[in-house]
């Protein structure tokens, strides 16, 4: 398939992926359970179809899979725990820019890329664009714990985007997404030994596996569309792409969960989306 029908199919996925994290919290299931179902499938999934790929192994795969399923699995965490508080509608634009204008900085600081002056200009939309989504009527809409949820984020999903960057092209996508899922299994399953204090229930995995399975599938799914479509097509332009998802995820949280998007966050998620293309195409 073409790389643009795959970004295409990506952003559909992803989108209803990014919604589906408010499950939990709107239908008063267990987080804990649902972030377990959330990796056991793609795991799963990862061993039955893609196990052929284990000769491709070494210590650079095994490294870089390991530091995306922590930045991946933690982002998963705490976005769940965050929309608990905030609309996805908020969440996503803030945390999706925020993390692309760190990409650059750190490209810029730490690897001496070039700036271009679009990309300048699509880092100060963004920054314009966070202040509007955070101010409103004078004051700041959001509490010091949403703000530093949200830093969280987009740290994480920007060292993601990064670890993304360096295995582009290095290994098939089959091999770094059995490794990716099978460590983000191990290490969410720690994290609820850690922080949880108990094993998850049977209730609390069986009340949650109609969801937990669909999430879990379109994990999979989007995560192997996405790499694809980056091993197959210009790297900016899928990036560009990918960053639609806003929309996707808004309208299904709107449909699912009725949450209201006033005309100036839907006109802000259209001046997000807007940065992000005018980052990646300079």
């Amino acid at each position: 398939m073409h790389w643009f029908w795959l970004s295409i199919l990506d952003v559909v996925i992803l989108g209803t992926y990014m919604a589906l994290l408010k499950v939990p919290s709107h239908k008063g299931l267990s987080r804990h359970a649902m972030l377990i179902w959330s990796f056991l499938i793609p795991a799963i999934l990862s061993l039955t179809f893609c196990y052929k790929y284990f000769p491709e192994t070494d210590a650079r795969l095994l490294l870089f899979s390991f530091i995306w399923a922590f930045t991946f699995s933690s982002a998963t965490a705490i976005q769940m725990y965050a929309l608990q508080y905030i609309d996805t509608s908020a969440l996503y634009p803030i945390t999706t820019t925020s993390s692309l204008v760190l990409v650059v900085l750190i490209g810029l600081v730490l690897f001496n890329a070039p700036v271009s002056v679009l990309q300048w200009v699509g880092v100060t939309l963004v920054v314009l664009t966070i202040f509007l989504f955070l101010y409103k009527k004078g004051k700041i809409q959001y509490t010091p714990h949403i703000l530093i949820l949200a830093l969280a984020t987009l740290i994480l999903s920007a060292a993601n985007k990064i670890i993304v960057k360096f295995i582009s092209g290095s290994y098939s996508v089959e091999a770094f997404q059995l490794y990716s899922y099978v460590f983000g299994l191990l290490l969410v399953l720690i994290f609820h030994r850690l922080f949880h204090k108990r094993k998850a229930s049977f209730f609390e995995m069986s009340s949650t596996a109609k969801w937990g399975v669909l999430l879990g599938a379109l994990s999979f799914l989007g995560g192997y569309m996405y790499y694809l479509a980056i091993d197959r097509g210009p790297f900016s332009l899928v990036i560009a792409i990918h960053s639609l998802y806003i929309i996707v995820t808004t309208c299904v949280a709107a449909y699912l969960f009725n949450e209201k998007v006033s005309k100036r966050r839907f006109i802000l998620i259209l001046l997000a989306i807007l940065a992000v293309i005018i980052i990646r195409l300079g």
